[in-house]
C-alpha cells in the first residue's frame, strides 16, 4: 500500500510540474506574442520604465549606468509632403507643417516617459559626464514637391517656439507647450517678446537636411543640479549664437520661461527654439529631484554626433542609443 502511495504522489508531483511547465511556456508565449502585437511606442514607454527602475536600483550603489537594459525605441521615418500640409490649390498652411512636427515631439515626449523616466539616474557624478546620450525618437525629411512649393510660395518653417505657446496642434484642444507642462500661459507682453526674438534671429528650417526629433540626456550630481534648478528659477538663460555674435536672453512666462538659445536649465518643461545648426526646437524637464537634463529637441541630423556646438567643449550628441 505504502509502494502504491508513494508511486501516487511520485505521478503527481511529475503530472503537477509538467503542467506548470506548459502554463509557463504559453503565458511565456502569450507575452512574446502581446509584446509583438503592442505598437513601437509602447514598446519604447516600456523599455524606458524598466531603464529607469534599474537605474533607481544601481543609482543607490553609486553607480552610473551606461545602458542598464536595452531601450527598444526604433526610428520613425516621417515624411512632410504637399499632400497632408495645404490646401486645395496647393497653398501651404503653416499651422499643417508645424503642427506635424508638433506631433513628433509630443508622441516622443510621451513614448520616452515624459520627461519623469531617468534611465541613467546618477550618484556622485561631480558635474555633468562626458556623455550626451540621444535616442532618435523620428527621423524627418521635406518631400521634393513639399520643397518646389515652398520655393514657389517662399514658405518658410520658422517661429516654433510662438507656435508652441499660441497654437493648438492640429486635432487636439491644447497648445504642445500646454501638453507638456500642464500649465497655460496668460502673459501676453511675454510672449510677443518670444515671437519678435525669433523673427529677429531669422532661422528656420533647412529643407534640404533631414531632421532629427531626439531625446537627449545630460546627468548631474544631485548637489550640483539642486543649485543650478535653484539658481535659474522664474527666468531661463541661454546662450545665442547669431552673426558670429554671443546674446544672452530670457522671458520670463506664468508657469515657465521661453527664449531662443542653445543651452537650457530650467525648473519645469519649457519649449525653447535653440539656434543649433540653424535651428533647434526643444524641451527641457529635469525631474524633480533628478540629476538627468532630459530634453526633447528637433535637429539636424548629419550633426548629431560629430559636431560640437559653439562655445561647448562637448558634442552635442556622444552616444546614439539607436
Amino acid at each position: 500500500m505504502r509502494s502504491r502511495k508513494a508511486h501516487f504522489n511520485t505521478l503527481t508531483v511529475f503530472i503537477v510540474t509538467l503542467v506548470a511547465g506548459l502554463l509557463l511556456i504559453f503565458i511565456g508565449a502569450t507575452i512574446w506574442v502581446r509584446q509583438a502585437d503592442i505598437g513601437d511606442n509602447k514598446k519604447c514607454q516600456m523599455s524606458f520604465f524598466a531603464a529607469a527602475q534599474m537605474a533607481k536600483v544601481y543609482s543607490k550603489s553609486k553607480r552610473l549606468m551606461d545602458v542598464p537594459v536595452s531601450l527598444e525605441c526604433p526610428r520613425r521615418d516621417v515624411k512632410i509632403d504637399a499632400d497632408a500640409t495645404t490646401l486645395r490649390g496647393g497653398k501651404i498652411i503653416d499651422d499643417l507643417v508645424k503642427g506635424k512636427i508638433a506631433q513628433e515631439i509630443m508622441d516622443c515626449w510621451s513614448k520616452t516617459g515624459a520627461g519623469k523616466m531617468d534611465p541613467f539616474k546618477a550618484g556622485g557624478v561631480f558635474e555633468s559626464t562626458d556623455d550626451r546620450f540621444c535616442l532618435i525618437c523620428a527621423e524627418m525629411e521635406f518631400s521634393p514637391k513639399f520643397k518646389t512649393l515652398a520655393e514657389e510660395q517662399n514658405y518658410q518653417v520658422k517661429d516654433m517656439a510662438y507656435y508652441t505657446l499660441k497654437t493648438r496642434i492640429p486635432g487636439q484642444k491644447f497648445t504642445l507647450y500646454e501638453y507638456m507642462t500642464g500649465g497655460q500661459v496668460d502673459d501676453a507682453e511675454a510672449i510677443q517678446k518670444v515671437k519678435e526674438s525669433e523673427s529677429s534671429f531669422g532661422k528656420d528650417m533647412n529643407m534640404n537636411k533631414i531632421w532629427a526629433v531626439l531625446w537627449r540626456a545630460d546627468v548631474y550630481k544631485p548637489s550640483a543640479s539642486a543649485r543650478m534648478w535653484k539658481s535659474l528659477k522664474g527666468a531661463l538663460i541661454a546662450t545665442v549664437i547669431a552673426a558670429g555674435a554671443t546674446v544672452l536672453m530670457a522671458a520670463t512666462l506664468g508657469t515657465g520661461s521661453v527664449l531662443v538659445g542653445a543651452a537650457v536649465f530650467a525648473t519645469k518643461a519649457i519649449p525653447t527654439a535653440a539656434a543649433i545648426y540653424g535651428f533647434g526646437a526643444g524641451i527641457v524637464s529635469p525631474e524633480s529631484g533628478g540629476t538627468t537634463k532630459i530634453e526633447i529637441h528637433i535637429a539636424q541630423l548629419n550633426n548629431l554626433a560629430d559636431t560640437k556646438p559653439a562655445g561647448s567643449d562637448k558634442k552635442y550628441c556622444s552616444i546614439l542609443l539607436n
